[in-house]
């Protein structure tokens, strides 16, 4: 009333009314700001700890798309498997970094090849820095008799393009066996994995392609149940026929400048994205 009444006396004196406060609105930045901070994946995929080249795969590797896939919450603890290089271990370990829990495997500080090294110094220097030192945690692995050590314990095992690596080491049935057990009843069991149909074991060894149904199948064997299947990571350019497999395309170039072109024009490899569930009973 006190309002419209002193609206009413200026009006009458033919004197300009007082502004209203203006109601400040948020800006484009801060709206997009917000968004980001209620939303944790988009927080993961946009954490500083990500470089130039890591968000350059997004677009390949579709890491909202295939861990949404996996159904991963923020809360859960999680089991990824040879983390190497580190490239998903730097999307899960601030997604998880509020409630739950990375645990990943590397090799010894000290380990041969030199580069299995390097992944385990370069990803404990990560944790450090970023301050994740108690929402993840390391498991050493050996090459030639790798042991998780971890029972009913996880709600989701993960591993990404290693498939063939345990193929060529003869352990893929050990690891499979072993993430059956770290995981709790009913967790999750995601693969992704370089696919081309009708690829031997001795071909996949030497390729690092894999016949999708040849996984399935060896998957099963230990207990878990088959869910489904996503094209999310497929890439239908790729003619699997490559000199060097895999390797040859992005991000590897393993033939470097020949033809580097038209590899890069196909893309990174045509993947598999396979989701198992470990049953309650």
């Amino acid at each position: 009333m006190r309002s419209i009444l002193l609206l009413t006396f200026f009006a009458a004196c033919g004197a300009p009314a007082p502004e209203t406060p203006a109601t400040e609105t948020p800006t484009q930045t801060e709206q997009a700001a917000t968004e980001v901070q209620a939303d944790p994946m988009a927080a993961a995929l946009t954490h500083a700890a990500r470089s130039e080249a890591d968000t350059a795969r997004d677009s390949q590797r579709h890491p909202a798309e295939t861990l949404a896939f996996f159904g991963i919450e923020p809360t859960d603890h999680v089991l990824e498997l040879w983390a190497g290089s580190g490239w998903y271990s730097r999307v899960l370990a601030p997604y998880l970094a509020d409630g739950g829990h990375l645990h990943v495997t590397q090799y010894a500080h000290d380990a041969e090849p030199s580069y299995r090294a390097e992944h385990a110094t370069r990803w404990e220097a990560y944790r450090t820095e970023h301050g994740l030192e108690s929402s993840t945690s390391t498991i050493t692995i050996t090459a030639d008799n790798p042991q998780l050590g971890v029972t009913d314990a996880v709600d989701v095992v993960l591993t990404f393009r290693n498939v063939h690596n345990w193929v060529k080491a003869d352990t893929d049935a050990s690891v499979y066996a072993q993430s059956f057990a770290a995981l709790k009843p009913g967790g999750t069991f995601g693969i992704v994995e370089h696919s081309a149909p009708g690829m031997t074991r001795e071909q996949s060894a030497e390729s690092g392609y894999m016949d999708q149904q040849a996984v399935i199948d060896a998957v099963t064997a230990v207990g878990f149940v088959f869910e489904e299947a996503s094209d999310i990571n497929a890439n239908p350019n790729d003619t699997h026929d490559h000199p060097e497999g895999v390797w040859t395309l992005p991000p590897s170039f393993a033939l470097d400048d020949v033809d580097r072109e038209k590899y890069a024009a196909i893309g990174e490899s045509d993947r598999m994205t396979l989701r198992f569930r470990k049953p309650t009973q």
